[in-house]
């Protein structure tokens, strides 16, 4: 199949994006949890990004969407939500299922547009 400079250029440009794409989705050296998981609303308009970086599921609940997310160990989920100030409550599931909790950490962040706000949960987390 033969193409003109101007369709050479569009096909190029595609695979540019792609690879580009793909590089942004995988693993980085800085976030060993993996590429994230999108629970909710890709498009936003801005985004939580939640790390569990420990060895035990958490739970994450958003009560102004009625939306409760199991997290597993070492993953990383996205959540696209409205602009403005979220209550998240985070806690720490004492089984896989998250049937009950062990710890909760209950949290006010403020979600900017095309901006994502993260909040890693470390081994120190639910201390204070």
């Amino acid at each position: 199949m033969k193409m003109d400079g101007t369709t050479k250029m569009k096909f190029l440009f595609i695979i540019s994006l792609m690879v580009l794409c793909f590089s942004c989705s995988s693993s980085t050296e800085s976030d060993p949890a993996g590429a994230c998981e999108t629970v909710i609303n890709a498009h936003g308009p801005g985004f939580l990004k939640v790390i569990n970086r420990l060895n035990q599921h958490i739970e994450v609940f958003l009560p102004e969407y009625a939306l409760a997310a199991n997290v597993r160990p070492r993953v990383c989920e996205i959540y696209g939500l409205a602009v403005g100030k979220r209550s998240i409550e985070l806690s720490l599931c004492a089984d896989n299922n998250c049937s009950t909790y062990s710890n909760t950490k209950n949290l006010t962040v403020t979600i900017e547009d095309g901006k994502t706000h993260t909040i890693e949960v470390t081994d120190s987390f639910f201390d204070n």
